[in-house]
């Protein structure tokens, strides 16, 4: 089964190499849309088609392989898996959830819009907001004036 598989690998790389050829001449001499979309299509099948035939027989070869390891047991798999995970650290708006929204989420959102009012009310200094509160919008401009109000 390995060498059918490299020798489907070797038809895969050569049928990308005609198959981009294919394409660059077909797209060079197209006379219209029509012939250079038929002309891709066919230089990305030429690529496609081999590839995914050789992926399904790469696979396949991958199942077999693990069988064959499952019924032998001091044949030592290829990949083994590992479960790799971080410490997960709390913070004091994640912990505090409470039974309507045990997710917490609603929590977080109170606790960052608490942060961003207080980061606005410190930094505006008198300085226009760029999304001002529901009834500065209400005024339409007037068609002397600009959307700051001046003339």
């Amino acid at each position: 089964m390995g060498l059918i598989l490299c020798l489907c690998w070797a038809v895969t790389i050569l049928s990308v190499c005609v198959g981009a050829s294919t394409m660059l001449s077909g797209l060079a001499n197209a006379n219209g849309s029509p012939q250079q979309a038929a002309a891709a299509a066919v230089g990305v099948a030429f690529a496609v088609i081999p590839y995914c035939f050789t992926r399904a027989l790469s696979e396949i070869n991958r199942e077999v392989r693990a069988d064959k390891t499952q019924q032998s047991p001091g044949v030592r798999p290829e990949r083994e898996e590992v479960e790799l995970s971080a410490p997960v650290q709390s913070t004091p708006a994640l912990q505090e959830t409470s039974w309507d929204d045990p997710s917490g989420r609603s929590t977080q959102m109170q606790t960052l819009k608490e942060k961003l009012n207080r980061f606005r009310a410190e930094n505006t200094g008198g300085a226009k907001l760029l999304n001002p509160p529901p009834s500065d919008r209400s005024q339409k401009p007037s068609a002397d004036k600009d959307f700051d109000g001046r003339a």
